[in-house]
């Protein structure tokens, strides 16, 4: 007992009290910022459109592409095609997996871009052509927006001023938190 009494035990043991607070503090307070910046692909607090919001418009207009391609043998091959980079787009999408959400839909717009192509070089039925006219406009549109987004720029900035600074990269390393994902 007697050795918790010396003043510089006591000292000591305050010291790394404070400085073991003030690192759980800036941990916590780091991985909040990394877990509401990676939210905000997926959800906006205002009325932002999310690039979650434009990944699902896309799932929807290849969906409503493919429909049409059913109504076309000669278009079977690439309305599989696109049907299944809708699926794994969607999947990766469910899954919230940003990685495999950005491959899925480099897969979409692939297999969207050959679909329009093929339909334009048939015979459609008018309203069919002037439907993947404007489903082809979505795509695209949708694909600008992503393109647009500011989401990667604010992890960027995010892992430059606060993870790979002191205290933050100090932290990071020793407490395993993982960094926001890019879309990427």
């Amino acid at each position: 007992m007697k050795f918790f009494r010396n003043r510089w035990v006591a000292l000591f043991l305050a010291a790394a009290v404070v400085a073991g607070a003030a690192l759980l503090n800036t941990r916590i307070m780091l991985d909040r910022e990394c877990r509401q910046l990676e939210a905000s692909f997926f959800q906006s607090e205002t009325d932002v459109l999310t690039p979650y919001y434009y990944i699902n418009s896309r799932i929807g207009t290849a969906a409503a592409l493919a429909a049409i391609g059913d109504l076309y043998p000669d278009l079977a091959e690439e309305t599989q095609a696109l049907r299944d980079a809708r699926r794994a787009l969607v999947y990766a999408a469910d899954a919230k997996d940003l990685s495999a959400m950005y491959d899925a839909n480099g897969d979409l717009t692939a297999a969207g871009d050959a679909f329009c192509r093929a339909a334009r070089q048939l015979e459609l039925d008018p309203g069919d052509e002037e439907a993947v006219d404007d489903y082809d406009d979505s795509l695209q549109g949708a694909q600008r927006q992503l393109d647009r987004s500011s989401y990667n720029q604010e992890v960027q900035t995010l892992l430059r001023t606060v993870y790979y600074r002191f205290p933050g990269s100090f932290l990071a390393r020793i407490t395993g938190l993982q960094p926001p994902e890019l879309y990427e």
